[in-house]
């Protein structure tokens, strides 16, 4: 590889266009994807079975490793047609770039590079060219008008360290800022489940293309089709279900993905308790006997889990109070402090916190966040309640 090409590592990121995320650790990172929100887009967690490449240090030959199962947060699922932006406050030199896939539908995510000129899938380990684009100007935002040999295609290399590098046609690159990356390249240049992991500095993300696979794809669970085998939430799904804590949506999706209200915790957690039926009368101003959740709301009464006259059943359910209404279910017991940055150590919710990560419930979004204030979706509650409740 040319040594033009790592003068100008700095423009990977937007020739790589790949957007970062909200949970990343420079809180001016920041990964949207236009027409969509969080909710319909990020999966708290995922596990993927993955192979890489290994080289025999004789014969220099590349042989597969054994598969690994690889769980990560915060994965973006994008479709075909969706384009991630990324945009950042901080220009950066390169980007770690690592690409599994799984085009063949068989659950297991090979590490892999594609030769654009001959179409041909290569290891890891060796350096062709990808196209990527397009770049954008740290001063004005504006799109780059490159007047090289690569003014319209980019090209983006990736080295035997997992580096990638960028040609663009020569002279220095300005400090970029800016990128996006479509989903329909992606599917075009790996194939159905692609699985696209980027890094700079302690800031990394997990970008997962679906699409349809040669072959059957991942089985799903429980008849629903947005729940599959090695989802973070399949297990949890299927107790749920079965223990009838909560069904689908319909008889064939469980929308996993779909914001939690405060009636939806709080009657999952009444079910999985037993359902008790409350002894006393109904406090609340804002539920009738009919609601479907008003013996849940009762119940959470009695248990000073919930206080007032106004029960509140369409509020949305932040990780805060998940856990502070299994840790007031389960009696409010002690626990040695969690350290996070984001929790004070007098909010109300610190001890529950605690509870749950040493319970094994939860964890922080990262080393040092617990993101209190985070909306949890539908596959998180039943997840949190199956590591708590499951035991």
């Amino acid at each position: 590889m040319s040594k033009k090409f790592l003068s100008l590592a700095l423009a990977l990121v937007m020739c790589l266009g790949l957007t970062v995320p909200a949970f990343a650790v420079a809180s001016d990172w920041k990964l949207e994807v236009p027409g969509k929100t969080d909710a319909e887009v990020l999966l708290d967690e995922r596990t993927f079975t993955v192979r890489d490449w290994d080289r025999d240090p004789n014969s220099g030959d590349m042989t597969r490793t054994d598969s690994r199962q690889w769980t990560v947060e915060n994965v973006y699922v994008l479709s075909k047609g969706d384009t991630a932006v990324i945009t950042s406050g901080e220009p950066f030199m390169h980007l770690g770039f690592s690409v599994w896939s799984d085009p063949d539908g068989d659950g297991v995510y090979d590490s892999r590079l594609m030769d654009v000129s001959s179409g041909e899938i290569l290891p890891a380990n060796v350096a062709e060219p990808v196209r990527f684009g397009p770049i954008y100007s740290e001063e004005t935002g504006e799109e780059i008008d490159w007047s090289g040999p690569y003014a319209n295609d980019l090209n983006l290399y990736f080295s035997s360290d997992g580096e990638a590098w960028v040609d663009a046609g020569g002279g220095m690159v300005p400090e970029i800022t800016r990128g996006q990356v479509s989903a329909d390249y992606l599917l075009e240049a790996f194939g159905p489940n692609t699985l696209v992991r980027i890094e700079w500095k302690d800031w990394r993300c997990v970008i997962l293309v679906e699409g349809n696979a040669t072959q059957p794809t991942v089985p799903t669970v429980g008849g629903f089709t947005d729940v599959k085998t090695g989802d973070f939430f399949a297990e949890p799904v299927k107790w749920a279900v079965e223990k009838g804590i909560t069904e689908g949506t319909s008889e064939t999706t469980f929308s996993p993905a779909a914001d939690c209200y405060t009636a939806q915790i709080l009657s999952f957690l009444w079910r999985a308790n037993g359902s008790p039926k409350p002894t006393g009368s109904n406090p609340f101003t804002d539920v009738k006997s009919s609601d479907f959740y008003a013996d849940a709301a009762i119940w959470a009464y009695e248990k000073g889990m919930v206080s007032g006259t106004t029960f509140g059943g369409n509020t949305l359910c932040t990780r805060s109070m998940a856990v502070m209404y299994m840790w007031k279910a389960a009696g409010s017991p002690s626990a040695k402090a969690a350290s996070f940055a984001d929790v004070p150590a007098g909010a109300d919710y610190a001890q529950a916190v605690a509870w749950a990560v040493e319970q094994e419930i939860t964890s922080g979004t990262s080393a040092t966040t617990f993101s209190p204030d985070d909306i949890c979706t539908r596959g998180q509650i039943v997840s949190f309640l199956y590591r708590g409740l499951a035991k």
